[in-house]
């Protein structure tokens, strides 16, 4: 198995640490993984990763056809990057809800009352993502589970600065650089001032 499989599944356990997993299931999570990754180059595996990391807001472990339903998307969007397949009529799985498009509209929408409220009330991150991946304005109850997924964030957040246990400090960065882009939301939405 290639340094960048390793890599790849040590950095994906450090990111995301098995909760309450009996040794057998983590012994299978890595096999399962130790036999389907080495038929991924080193840069899709890199790029996946990075990737994931950049987007991935679920906590939990990710499960391995997860992990390679990313590893494919990446390959993929490499493949097309070279020339190797013919441009695609939508955007491509890789970039999913990450398109510029999106994240225009996302902007747009978030240049609200609700926007502002969200600013002030350190939501914002949230409802940014929401109305990048749904395209369009939470509502209702969607609204509230924006607020509650913030606060959560909050507590995990301090959690990892607090730190004391294995992948904490890791955690931390990931989240420093979320509450950067919160920073950076709320100045655009409250200031106009445009990174």
């Amino acid at each position: 198995m290639s340094n960048a499989a390793k890599h790849f599944i040590a950095e994906v356990l450090r990111a995301y640490p098995p909760f309450r997993w009996e040794p057998e299931t983590e012994e299978l999570w890595m096999s399962v993984l130790m036999k389907r990754l080495p038929s991924f180059s080193d840069e899709v595996l890199t790029r996946t990763l990075d990737h994931m990391l950049a987007t991935r807001d679920d906590r939990r472990t990710p499960l391995p056809p997860e992990c390679l339903k990313f590893c494919q998307e990446t390959r993929r969007q490499i493949d097309m990057e070279k020339g190797k397949s013919n441009l695609p009529i939508e955007p491509s799985a890789a970039e999913g809800d990450w398109t510029a498009d999106r994240l225009r509209l996302a902007d747009s929408l978030v240049m609200t009352p609700l926007g502002k409220e969200a600013a002030k009330n350190g939501w914002i991150g949230m409802l940014h993502s929401f109305c990048r991946k749904n395209m369009r304005a939470p509502v209702g109850p969607e609204i509230e589970a924006c607020k509650r997924e913030a606060k959560e964030f909050d507590k995990a957040y301090a959690q990892c600065v607090k730190g004391g246990w294995p992948g904490a400090k890791g955690l931390e960065k990931l989240g420093a650089s979320m509450l950067k882009k919160r920073q950076a939301l709320t100045d655009m939405v409250l200031h106009g001032v445009v990174k």
